[in-house]
């Protein structure tokens, strides 16, 4: 795996999904129902894990400006162990919103330092 590669295609992630050091993340997240967990329910990327933006990926409202507020440290690491991120893994995030919520995990990894190599899926 080559580093800061950014992003990747449907290709690339069909070539290497099956590799230990690959893990498939859904972060698909909407204001109207449903919810981003009922989309990840009702269907998903084969093998890839949900994390929720309002619980696992944000401190909850009121500890933070905006609606988004950053998540603590320990509560994006207890979210990254909860889905079996680990260092030197490839982590290919993917929404339904043109990458914008999958922006936020690859971002949050790279500002909190996760020795991980962090990916947006193009086309997600």
């Amino acid at each position: 795996m080559s580093a800061n590669r950014g992003i990747v295609d449907a290709e690339w992630l069909r070539a290497h999904r099956e590799e230990r050091s690959v893990i498939v993340v859904d972060v698909r997240w909407s204001m109207q129902p449903p919810s981003g967990r009922e989309r990840y329910a009702s269907g998903h990327i084969e093998g890839a894990h949900y994390l929720d933006l309002d619980t696992q990926l944000s401190a909850p409202v009121g500890e933070g400006p905006g609606r988004h507020p950053l998540p603590t440290p320990e509560l994006l690491g207890r979210a990254l162990a909860s889905i079996g991120i680990d260092r030197q893994m490839t982590v290919v995030c993917y929404d339904d919103r043109g990458g914008a919520i999958a922006a936020r995990l690859w971002w949050l990894l790279r500002y909190f330092g996760a020795p991980v190599e962090a990916v947006i899926l193009d086309g997600g």
